[in-house]
């Protein structure tokens, strides 16, 4: 088929996906040096896809414009993240 798309190649790629999950925790703190607030948070980013796809995640495309056919050609996945901050109020 000449470097033609069939359907021998083709696949359902339906998909759902965590993208973020934020947890926070507020420390209780009576005016230490000056301090009113301290806020602790995790953040986590793109923890979970389920799927029934076989490659390595259902949005990787290397064509680049989303409105042509996706493929997936080896492609980077979305890696998945986790950081964590503090907020501190004076």
């Amino acid at each position: 088929n000449v470097n033609k798309t069939t359907s021998h190649f083709v696949e359902d790629a339906s998909f759902i996906k965590l993208r973020e999950v934020a947890l926070s925790y507020d420390l209780d703190i009576d005016n230490l040096y000056g301090i009113d607030d301290v806020k602790i948070s995790l953040i986590g980013r793109d923890l979970l896809t389920i799927s029934d796809y076989t490659g390595l995640d259902p949005e990787v495309t290397s064509s680049g414009d989303l409105t042509n056919f996706m493929f997936d050609g080896f492609g980077y996945p979305t890696f998945a993240t986790i950081t964590g901050s503090i907020e501190i109020k004076f």
